[in-house]
């Protein structure tokens, strides 16, 4: 297994809080432009399969993935559907291309969780499903409970966790792109 893989283009559109004037579909259209663009090459002629990941819950409704190749440039042409996130996507990309299934493999995830109508729903379905989930937990008391056992560990104060977020946010007022920047204190 000598034989090297590579990501050879990207193209995203959205990462805003709210993408009201793009439907998924044609967010998916413009990232996968551009993603073609970046890498030089043609769908319809140097693109050998397609993966969209997917998860009909997070879309509202079933066999989204009957919707996909047309934005991607897949249309009659081989579309796998991963229903997990781009980095699953990832690993199935790699197996084909080293399967020898294709040459250049696109690969497009997708969220627009501002048009999910149920978020609780959908973040239960990505916690741990065989000892987390039973509980009836929800995420924000997970991340408060390994953030209280992160402190406790490492000596860090809530101070010094404010200190990272007022300057995470400071950074993303230099970023367009950024959802949340802002100037506040640590002490805010």
């Amino acid at each position: 297994m000598t034989e090297r893989v590579a990501i050879i283009g990207t193209g995203y559109e959205g990462l805003r809080p709210v993408v009201s004037d793009l439907s998924t579909r044609e967010m998916m259209f413009e990232a996968a432009s551009k993603a073609y663009t970046d890498a030089g090459v043609d769908p319809r002629e140097d693109v050998g399969s397609f993966i969209c990941c997917t998860e009909d819950l997070w879309e509202g409704w079933s066999i989204t993935d009957e919707m996909v190749p047309d934005q991607i440039g897949g249309a009659n042409r081989p579309v796998c559907t991963v229903p997990a996130d781009g980095v699953i996507g990832l690993g199935h990309a790699v197996m084909q291309i080293r399967a020898g299934l294709a040459d250049v493999v696109a690969l497009e995830a997708h969220s627009k969780v501002a048009d999910v109508l149920d978020k609780e729903a959908v973040e239960r379905l990505a916690l741990e499903p065989t000892y987390t989930r039973p509980l009836g937990l929800n995420n924000d008391l997970l991340a408060g409970l390994e953030m209280s056992a992160f402190l406790a560990k490492s000596g860090y104060s809530t101070i010094d966790t404010a200190e990272v977020v007022a300057a995470s946010k400071l950074r993303a007022m230099k970023n367009p792109r950024a959802s949340y920047g802002g100037v506040i204190k640590a002490e805010d």
